[in-house]
């Protein structure tokens, strides 16, 4: 309801309700003149203002004043929280990964083998407790001969032989050299040779032979190729003592190629699933409310196991995230099962990567297998639609475009164009209120609309400085905009029926770590405040009401006087003319239209209170009191019938705050106390059937 046709619109309302019902009279009777009250009440401003529910009717300072209030959401975070779609492809080596079978084999041979191989005289050595000067040399054994059950053969890429001689024959031996054999049906070759230069009796030295590069076949032969025992006394020789030789690999132990069994063994990969990307600079931890992450697998080797996909960063109620698989046939493709990662948990150490383990459980073979370092089981995992409820972290600026946001002004709704209405205190508050982690910078442009009319003007600080929002995070700003600090007066006097928000803003602009849920918001509460405090040199409008009159046939003359007595300071004016169904307006005889006032053009008025200078603010004015104005409407005959064929009646209002002769409008203040008073009394005249 406009407030600033209280008067005028309550009268139309007071004529409406008098024609409504009618009722026939008793019988038997020829002539029947009727006085009835209508109404009798009295009404302050804030009742006559109530009939809005959509606006507050507050008292602002003891002033009047409308409040439209309005909360919508300017941001929402929602699904924006979403981690890039990524894969990540991990080639698991086999040459890097898989391990070799172990061996560790051990020969030896008597003394007397190796004296007799050497050329030394056994009874030179045999039971003797001193070896003369100059000694012996040129030492050399029979061949020493291992069998690696478990290969047939093996192209070492990185890693070593661990050559022991253990000397068990009483007498030092030095100088030792010791050479390895390849051998086959086809040929021998040397591998190596490694030479310990002094062997105590009871002693055994390991070395190394580097093989990085070599092959190494099933058949391995060590032979010692060189040597020399030197002169020594207090020993015991026996030549049924042994020389032993043991062959071990290293622990790193790479292969290029090999032909072998496999053995049971758990191997392991590791390879990093990017996690951020497009705003996401860093994630410290995030908690997903959808997403599905599956890994495919590719094998070409000729093994037989189970996978599991591990991601120790990826938990749900504290439980790493883990795909079990089984390890295809070589040439074949295994996919997994479609993992749902809802409710999951990841903490990324790194802030852009999580950790994932390829993890083998590889069953024994008891059959050779051809393997090459290039083979590889491929795993390709995939992560997609990651969606957070909650995320904490580093983002990138993040530009909104804020959708236009309004308020709904209805005060000026039916006023026409032309009215002359200046308000003098409006006020407006916004109150962004954010639970975003993050700091939210920008520029705001509130408009004020007037759709009628087409005019739009935006709030201007008078400081010329741009409207800027800076909401801290999980935190509030307030904007207020009144007469001090801005042009709100300007901006309602285009008589706005909307009120509106729109802007470019930059969520962390500073790109600093923060954390927000998914139901983070950030809130607009915007407040409109309208005291009536205003001039109005010329107030138009129109109001339409709906009419209802029937059982007219015996009415002769109605006739409705009104008595309005009123301490509001706003005169007024109506003029209501009457519409049928087909949206025509009642025409009589005369052919004139059927409206009241009677004479065409004609307004019925109601004078505004009287009034003093405000003790609230010395350059207004208020009521001083009461004026009293009485208008009284008859229908004769014709009139009455064609009451009956009105749908509805428009209404011209009008209302000022002149004061007869001033020539200008008063600055006025309506107050919460402001009274006005109704009495009607209506007449009907009813005609009865002369032949009854």
């Amino acid at each position: 309801m406009t407030p600033y046709k209280i008067l005028a619109i309550n009268l139309t309302i007071v004529f409406l309700l008098f024609g409504c019902t009618i009722e026939e009279p008793a019988e038997p009777t020829w002539e029947v003149k009727t006085t009835f009250p209508v109404i009798n009440s009295k009404y302050n401003a804030i009742k006559l203002l109530n009939e809005n529910s959509d606006v507050g009717v507050i008292e602002d300072n003891d002033i009047l004043a409308l409040l439209y209030n309005k909360q919508f959401e300017t941001l929402e975070v929602g699904d924006t929280l979403t981690i890039p779609d990524t894969f990540s492809v991990l080639n698991f080596s086999v040459g890097q990964n898989i391990e070799v079978p172990f061996f560790d084999v051990s020969t030896s041979q008597t003394l007397g083998d190796i004296a007799e191989e050497s050329g030394i005289p056994k009874e030179k050595l045999d039971g003797q407790t001193e070896i003369p000067s100059p000694g012996f040399d040129d030492l050399e054994s029979k061949e020493y001969n291992y069998t690696l059950d478990d290969f047939e053969y093996i192209e070492v890429s990185e890693g070593k032989l661990v050559v022991s001689l253990i000397n068990n024959t009483g007498i030092l031996l030095t100088n030792v050299e010791i050479s390895l054999y390849n051998t086959s049906v086809r040929s021998r070759n040397r591998i190596g040779r490694i030479t310990f230069a002094s062997l105590p009796s009871g002693a055994t030295e390991s070395q190394e032979l580097d093989l990085s590069g070599e092959t190494i076949q099933q058949d391995l032969i060590a032979k010692i190729t060189d040597g020399e025992i030197p002169p020594q006394s207090g020993v015991t020789i026996n030549l049924e003592s042994t020389v032993a030789i043991s062959v071990t690999r290293s622990e790193t132990f790479d292969f290029s190629k090999a032909r072998t069994k496999i053995k049971s063994q758990i191997a392991r990969d590791t390879s990093r699933l990017t996690v951020v990307g497009d705003e996401l600079l860093e994630l410290e931890e995030a908690i997903l409310k959808k997403g599905d992450f599956s890994i495919q697998l590719k094998n070409e080797v000729e093994i037989e196991g189970t996978a599991t996909l591990k991601i120790p960063e990826v938990t749900l109620n504290s439980q790493p995230l883990e795909i079990p698989l089984t390890i295809p046939e070589p040439g074949q493709v295994n996919t997994s099962q479609t993992k749902d990662l809802t409710g999951y948990r990841i903490q990324s150490t790194d802030g852009t990567t999580v950790e994932y383990i390829l993890e083998l459980a590889i069953i024994a073979g008891n059959s050779f297998v051809e393997i090459d370092a290039t083979d590889s089981i491929r795993a390709t995992a995939m992560a997609k639609n990651l969606t957070g409820s909650y995320f904490k972290g580093k983002t990138k600026a993040i530009e909104y475009d804020v959708s236009q946001q309004s308020i709904t002004i209805d005060a000026f709704d039916q006023i026409r164009n032309g009215t002359s209405l200046q308000l003098f205190d409006p006020k407006a508050e916004a109150r962004f209120s954010s639970s975003a982690g993050f700091d939210i910078k920008g520029n705001a442009t509130f408009s004020a609309v007037n759709s009628v009319d087409s005019k739009q003007k935006n709030i201007t600080l008078k400081s010329g400085q741009p409207i800027q929002l800076d909401i801290p995070k999980v935190g509030v700003q307030t904007l207020n905009f009144d007469t001090l600090n801005s042009n709100i007066s300007e901006v309602f006097n285009i008589l706005p029926n909307s009120f509106s928000l729109s802007g470019l803003v930059t969520v962390n602009p500073t790109e600093n770590s923060g954390e927000v849920y998914d139901t983070s918001k950030v809130r607009l509460s915007l407040d409109v405040l309208v005291p009536l405090v205003l001039s109005i040199d010329s107030l138009s409008g129109t109001d339409t009401s709906s009419v209802e009159v029937s059982n007219t046939e015996d009415l002769s003359e109605m006739r409705l006087e009104l008595i309005a007595k009123s301490a509001i300071p706003v005169g007024s004016k109506f003029r209501a003319i009457f519409y049928n169904a087909e949206n025509n307006p009642i025409t009589l005889e005369s052919g004139k239209m059927l409206s009241i006032p009677r004479a065409d053009s004609a307004m019925a008025v109601f004078n505004a209170a009287p009034i003093k200078v405000s003790s609230i603010n010395s350059s207004f004015y208020e009521s001083d009191g009461y004026s009293e104005t009485s208008q009284i409407f008859e229908f004769n005959d014709e009139e009455i019938r064609k009451l009956e064929g009105a749908s509805y009646a428009v209404s011209t209002l009008k209302a000022d705050t002149q004061t007869e002769g001033l020539g200008s409008a008063n600055k006025v203040i309506i107050k919460s106390t402001d009274i006005i008073e109704f009495r009607a009394v209506g007449r009907v005249n009813y005609k009865v059937n002369q032949d009854q």
